[in-house]
Order: structure tokens, then sequence, then C-alpha cells
């Protein structure tokens, strides 16, 4: 306000007032809001950075990885591919799953109603699921475990009487009995 536009200064006082008040008001506004928007920058950040650890683990897991996701990026537009990044718990399998299922890429890419996405994303994750390949089994030969033992030299004596006589009973109730 300018003091020359009011009559008295009782009047241009509380203009000024006003006016301070309301920018005050409007630089703490634009604070929160610079706050928000970093907090914001920070989240998708995580999100983001998170996503590139997982993809580098699921590419090292999944053949074909790559083409999937490439598949992804040149189907979908960037928004669609920030919200599989940033709303999804597993981004980098919902990524392959799409790549590697057209029908299901076609039904994401056309959802426009946000819970929709928000469904189709939901269905993919829960469905999506890396399993770890079974260790191969080694050609090692197995121990002999107790061999020498008191017990197994029992055992044995045992095993060498029932060839005799024919009668595995005790034989079969010791090896149980070893065995539990």
């Amino acid at each position: 306000p300018n003091q020359y536009d009011f009559d008295t200064d009782e009047e241009y006082n509380t203009a000024l007032n006003d006016w301070l008040v309301h920018r005050d008001k409007v630089n703490s506004n634009k604070l929160s809001q610079e706050k928000q928007q970093e907090e914001l920058k920070a989240h998708y950040e995580n999100k983001f950075n998170s996503y590139r650890a997982e993809r580098e683990d699921v590419s090292k897991r999944l053949k074909g990885y790559e083409e999937a996701e490439q598949v992804v990026t040149q189907s979908l537009p960037i928004e669609k591919q920030n919200l599989i990044i940033a709303e999804s718990t597993k981004p980098a399998l919902v990524a392959y799953a799409l790549g590697k299922n057209p029908d299901l890429l076609k039904q994401f890419a056309d959802a426009k109603n946000p819970v929709e996405v928000g469904r189709i994303l939901g269905m993919i994750e829960s469905k999506v699921n890396v399993v770890k390949k079974p260790k191969p089994k080694s050609n090692v030969a197995p121990s002999l475990g107790n061999a020498g033992t008191p017990s197994s030299r029992g055992l044995e004596a045992a095993l060498e009487k029932a060839r005799k006589t024919g009668d595995y009973t005790a034989y079969r109730k010791l090896k149980r009995s070893l065995n539990a």
C-alpha cells in the first residue's frame, strides 16, 4: 500500500498490517509447498533407486528380462511407466510380467481409470513370484557317518547274524533305534 492513497495514517497502518499478514501467509504457503515437493522428490528418488536395485537382481535371475522391459518402455507412455515404479511393490517383476504377456500389457495400457490401473497392478503383483532354482544335487559319495562306532559295529554284527539265521527282525529293530 502507498501512504498517499489513504486519507489518514490510521487507514494506511491498517492496510499495511493487512498486507503484511497476507504476505506472511503467502510466504508460509510457498515454504510449505516447497517442503512437500522436496519430500515427494525424495520419495520418488527412493522408489526409483529401489527399482534399479531390484531390476539388477531380477535381470540376473530371469532370462529375457531386458527384452521384456524394452517392450514395456516402448508400449507404455512415461506416465504409466512411472506408475509401475512408484506404486508397485515389485516394479521389476511387474515390468517383466507385462513384457512377457501382450494381452496383459494391452489391458494395462488401455486402462484409463486410476482405480482400474491399481487393480491391474495388484493382480499382477499377486501372481508374480520369482522361484529360486533348486540347487543341483551333487555327485558326492554319501558319507559313512557312524562307521566304526560301537553302534554301527553292533548293527553289522546283527546283519551278519540275520543273514546266517534268515531272521532279520532283530536287525531291523536295532536299525530303527539307531536312526531315531
